[in-house]
């Protein structure tokens, strides 16, 4: 929805016979995979790909954050009560947020059950992955996925703070090609939520160079 109103305001959006495909943050590498996969077999499809906090190598200490409630069976008696729990997680993710901000994220990642209490609303399928991480299991090697995707211009926007995605390996994925931006989210950790002025800006200046 971000990616889209950046391009409406400006009138950039690409032709669509020709897609932007945005990789969104994901808590499991294997869900990346599939998507970077995909494009890297038809790269033909695609037009451009926009990746967010995400990369070929995840971060371990994120994982175990995220897997600390991802999936847990946590509910709330109100709106409230969520409010505070995600923002007594989240203290270093969104620096900057307000009252507001808070309970705007909260009603993105949580609903009202039919009993009238509030629950997180995660894919169950990203939940059952972390849960069954085999801590000893040597990750897949997933650069040659990035490097195959990195054909048709791609925008890779990290956080600053990003616990997933390593500055590190956001500077790796950016030298790998000369078709990838890289855009750091100052005050963010995983994830930037993309209505961020800087991550407007970012996708705006990158689709108008597609046109």
């Amino acid at each position: 929805r971000a990616m889209m109103m950046a391009a409406q305001r400006r009138g950039a959006w690409c032709d669509l016979a020709s897609l932007v495909a945005l990789f969104v943050s994901g808590a499991r590498a294997a869900v990346v995979a599939r998507a970077m996969m995909m494009a890297a077999q038809r790269p033909e499809l695609f037009k451009a790909a926009i990746i967010n906090d995400i990369g070929p190598v995840v971060d371990p200490k994120g994982l175990a954050r995220l897997g600390s409630y991802v999936g847990q069976s946590m509910s709330f008696d109100s709106w409230d009560a969520a409010i505070a729990s995600i923002r007594a997680q989240g203290p270093t993710i969104f620096p900057d947020f307000t009252d507001a901000d808070w309970r705007a994220f909260a009603h993105n990642v949580c609903e009202t059950t039919d009993d009238g209490r509030v629950q997180y609303r995660y894919d169950p399928a990203i939940a059952e992955s972390l849960k069954n991480q085999d801590e000893g299991a040597v990750p897949p090697d997933l650069w040659p996925l990035f490097d195959a995707l990195a054909r048709v211009p791609t925008l890779i926007i990290r956080g600053e703070t990003s616990d997933i995605l390593s500055a590190d390996t956001a500077a790796k994925m950016a030298a790998r090609q000369d078709t990838v931006r890289l855009e750091t989210i100052p005050n963010r950790g995983h994830a930037p939520t993309l209505t961020e002025p800087a991550a407007i800006a970012a996708i705006t200046s990158f689709l108008e160079s597609l046109a």
